[in-house]
């Protein structure tokens, strides 16, 4: 176990880190999906009423409130967002070199040079951070 948490845990919030500049699209994305459904052409002319709400805008303000894919996008990035904000300057930055800013050019001895702590202290910091964000994911 890495920082108090099961090694596939970590990996999964790891991944969450790495993909975390592409969620404002992803977000936008499935909002999309879910208001512009594809649509296969009814050949059922005449049929039965749909059990569907009839009203349109209410009928996709449904869908994006309880889509539960979009939700859990949401509920992620918001997460790292104040997972991030919570975290001092020195962790932010260990953070945003080795896991968000892309391409990543260094590597943990790069990160460790640049902010000015062993490569170690570094992969200590990620360790409680990674940590602190699987508590708000609630992965811990």
């Amino acid at each position: 176990m890495r920082a108090g948490i099961e090694t596939n845990t970590f990996r999964y919030v790891e991944g969450i880190l790495h993909s975390y500049e592409r969620y404002p699209r992803l977000i936008s994305n499935r909002k999309e999906e879910i208001m512009h459904p594809y649509r296969e052409t009814d050949s059922n002319i005449g049929g039965g009423s749909s059990g569907l709400i009839s009203n349109e805008t209410e009928r996709m303000a449904t869908k994006l409130v309880t889509d539960k894919r979009l939700m859990e996008l949401e509920r992620q990035f918001q997460a790292v967002n104040a997972a991030l904000n919570r975290a001092n300057e020195a962790t932010r930055r260990i953070v945003e070199l080795y896991y968000i800013k892309k391409p990543r050019l260094v590597t943990w001895e790069g990160v460790a040079q640049k902010v000015g702590y062993s490569s170690r202290q570094c992969r200590r910091i990620r360790d409680n951070f990674i940590e602190e964000l699987a508590e708000e994911l609630g992965l811990k």
